[in-house]
């Protein structure tokens, strides 16, 4: 099961008085392991890992190892939306089947033809929330006998 446990730092408890500029840290062992089953699972390269969860070089190393790292809002967004893309597809699919289906092309019109992950690597975080609706439409009809 994935745990979707990310802990906000409020910025004025950093010093910062700029709430634009405010992070969260990423400070939860569950939320680093669906990370690593994301990246793993899919198959994902390290650019296309930094690209879809918008990451750093250093920030992604961090991620990789394990370790704690402070990233911005819509950062952990993604992680959490990536993590319940995943959970979706293998609530609907076995796993070999809902770890491909991120990388094959897939006629439902919101993809056009190209697929998901490429859509995703594209229209950044809002089309990875446009695809956890949609695989979370599909997941949740299969759970309903």
């Amino acid at each position: 099961m994935l745990n979707r446990i990310l802990v906000a730092v409020p910025f004025w408890r950093r010093g910062s008085q700029d709430p634009s500029t405010a992070k969260s840290r990423l400070n939860s062992i569950p939320a680093r392991a669906d990370f690593l089953k994301v990246t793993t699972g899919w198959g994902l390269s390290d650019y296309e890992a930094r690209q879809l969860f918008g990451v750093s070089r250093g920030e992604h190393r961090q991620l990789k190892k394990g370790r704690n790292t402070t990233l911005a809002r819509e950062q952990s967004a993604r992680i959490l939306l990536l993590a319940e893309i995943y959970k979706g597809l293998h609530v609907l699919y076995g796993t070999r089947q809902a770890d491909a289906w991120v990388r094959v092309p897939n006629t439902n019109p919101i993809f056009g033809g190209d697929r998901p992950l490429d859509y995703m690597l594209q229209g950044g975080t809002v089309a990875v929330a446009r695809v956890r609706d949609f695989v979370g439409c599909w997941s949740s009809y299969s759970n309903r006998k």
